[in-house]
């Protein structure tokens, strides 16, 4: 945090922030530590319109106050149980003596659509915000993963937290030195419209702990297990042929391709699914779906589906008792809003 430009010793009275989930669109798993320092890393990713959003301000007692799914009140930092929360704390260059704070979300967490990455995101703009400390996306970003990454020890990649920060819909390439380049994805105004609208997002009911799932792939990952490192090869070549179906307008390519994903996925980790996905899975197929798959490390969360036919599809799914959740893609990212 030392590249951070002090304004001001000026306290604002409260702060609000937010940040956007998002949908994976390609090239998951591929953002794991134990991938991209061996291979590099390429996904594309889209920020969605729910967000998580923070506030944040200087309280009146001295102690820490905290909500979110708890609440917490502590007189020392070391007393925090919410790991993020405390660790984002003592990242900042001068530590917060005390702060009162409170979350809240559009989804809940352990759904498949990053909300770690986004709390922790919409966390660090509210507290730089709060100091009158300026601090690009980049850098927000960075100090995101490198909390859950290497302070707390999560078997998370990158993904979540540089899509929740910069937004859009947005390709990723990461080196081997854990360097990330963001670059737009640019394509053509009326078949982006269209290719929204072929997104259909489902919840299935169930919540999962994303790092838990992730945590066998990383392990295998480290030991060069073989199998996984083809497998998240060919996912990583399976990114590329995505974005090539998008920059030619094939929709249905794209939903086919993206079903390729989606065995890559399975085979890579029987957790990732469960009977009642798979045969909803099979309905909005049987039902004119090109494709789809479970958004983020899997286990429960939403399922993606694409489809011209979003009727039909629509109608398959809640026979299924799969609830839609309706969205756009977000190009604000993490942002002040108060």
């Amino acid at each position: 945090m030392t590249k951070y430009q002090h304004e001001g010793s000026g306290v604002t009275k409260m702060i609000l922030t937010r940040s956007p989930l998002r949908i994976s669109i390609a090239g998951g798993g591929t953002d794991l530590p134990g991938y991209y320092e061996k291979f590099g890393s390429y996904f594309i990713s889209a920020a969605i319109t729910k967000f998580v959003y923070v506030a944040v301000h200087t309280p009146f007692e001295p102690r820490y106050i905290l909500k979110y799914s708890k609440n917490e009140t502590c007189d020392k930092l070391n007393e925090i149980n919410h790991p993020i929360i405390r660790e984002v704390l003592r990242s900042f260059p001068s530590s917060f003596p005390f702060v009162e704070m409170a979350s809240m979300a559009d989804i809940p967490s352990g759904t498949g659509l990053g909300s770690s990455g986004s709390f922790g995101s919409a966390l660090i703009l509210a507290l730089a915000e709060l100091r009158n400390l300026k601090i690009t996306k980049d850098e927000i970003a960075s100090m995101a993963c490198d909390i859950e990454i290497n302070k707390l020890g999560e078997s998370v990649g990158k993904q979540d937290q540089y899509s929740a920060t910069f937004g859009g819909l947005t390709e990723y390439q990461i080196g081997k030195n854990g360097e990330v380049v963001v670059e737009p994805l640019r394509l053509d105004e009326s078949f982006l419209e269209l290719f929204q609208s072929s997104l259909l997002l489902f919840y299935t009911g169930k919540s999962r702990s994303a790092s838990k799932i992730l945590m066998r792939e990383d392990l295998k990952l480290r030991e060069n297990d073989r199998e996984i490192q083809n497998n998240l090869h060919e996912v990583q070549e399976i990114a590329y042929k995505i974005k090539e179906s998008l920059h030619q307008k094939n929709l249905e390519d794209f939903g086919r391709t993206m079903h390729e994903h989606w065995l890559k996925k399975m085979a890579r980790n029987p957790l990732v699914t469960y009977p009642e996905i798979n045969n909803a899975y099979e309905k909005a197929l049987a039902a004119g779906a090109f494709g789809g798959k479970i958004v983020g490390a899997g286990g429960g969360g939403f399922l993606l589906i694409v489809s011209d036919q979003p009727g039909r599809v629509r109608q398959a799914m809640k026979e299924s008792g799969f609830e839609e959740v309706e969205f756009r893609f977000d190009y604000e990212g993490t942002t002040r809003i108060l």
